[in-house]
């Protein structure tokens, strides 16, 4: 059979997904805030607390198996690195220079204590889906047919879209060839769908 995602409090695992993209570039606020502060004011658990929710949180990303969460959540922390301001970390960012190299190191190091946490069974169910990204029919090239065909969809039914479950019923009117044996039941996309 196929191996569980993780899905936390959610029915949906994308919708976990979803939620830790939002509070990944949240905790990473918090530790930079911290690190801001004078050193007589820091408090251990605050650091102790952010940095395990980053963990905890980048565990569950890659433990969803959404790949549109993990592009989310290292597009949210790259968009919160990029507009944090350079006197905020003067430690990270000495003279108005971004050190991007400490950056990458940090990423590595959560990435490697993450895999390291998940274990064997975890880092084996991200290894197969991101090889099911390049190699199954439903990859994300596919996917992306089937979303630049909807666009047809859009466009006659711009306002109100075409109706609960519908959608599945009207593509195959709007699909181009080549056309699949497969049939989409989904568009694998909520704004599309």
């Amino acid at each position: 059979g196929e191996n569980p995602r993780a899905s936390g409090p959610f029915v949906n695992s994308d919708h976990l997904a979803n939620y830790v993209t939002l509070d990944f570039p949240l905790a990473l606020a918090w530790l930079s805030w911290e690190l801001h502060l004078p050193f007589r004011l820091r408090r251990p658990a605050v650091r102790l607390f952010s940095s395990v929710g980053l963990l905890l949180f980048f565990m569950g990303v890659l433990l969803s198996l959404s790949r549109g969460g993990w592009i989310g959540t290292l597009i949210g922390g790259g968009v919160f690195l990029a507009i944090l301001p350079v006197q905020r970390l003067p430690w990270l960012f000495g003279r108005g220079d971004k050190k991007w190299w400490l950056v990458f190191v940090a990423f590595l190091a959560l990435l490697l204590l993450a895999f390291f946490l998940i274990g064997p069974a975890g880092r084996s169910q991200v290894d197969l889906r991101l090889g099911e990204t390049v190699t199954r029919e439903t990859s994300l090239w596919v996917r992306v047919t089937a979303w630049r065909d909807s666009w047809g969809m859009v466009k006659d039914f711009p306002w109100w879209g075409v109706g609960l479950g519908a959608w599945s019923e009207l593509f195959p009117r709007y699909q181009q060839p080549p056309w699949s044996i497969l049939s989409f039941r989904e568009a694998h996309n909520d704004y599309v769908q």
